[in-house]
């Protein structure tokens, strides 16, 4: 169920992951959405680790969550 108070992050921002944090522009976003654990960023896609071993790629337009 999506929470009402969830935004996405800016469509240009840039993302970071560190210690298994997302930044977007250098200020921390709390994700939702996905709630896969984070692996790191890729042509400014947040890049999931799903079942394990295999790779998610989010576009800021799917990302869901709120600044920390």
């Amino acid at each position: 169920m999506k929470d009402s108070m969830n935004i996405n992050p800016p469509k240009n921002g840039e993302l970071r992951v560190s210690n298994g944090c997302l930044f977007v522009d250098g200020k921390p976003f709390v994700v939702d959405v996905p709630d896969e654990p984070m692996k790191g960023v890729e042509d400014n896609k947040l890049v999931t680790y799903f079942r394990g071993h295999l790779l998610n790629y989010w576009t800021h337009e799917e990302i869901e969550g709120y600044w920390a």
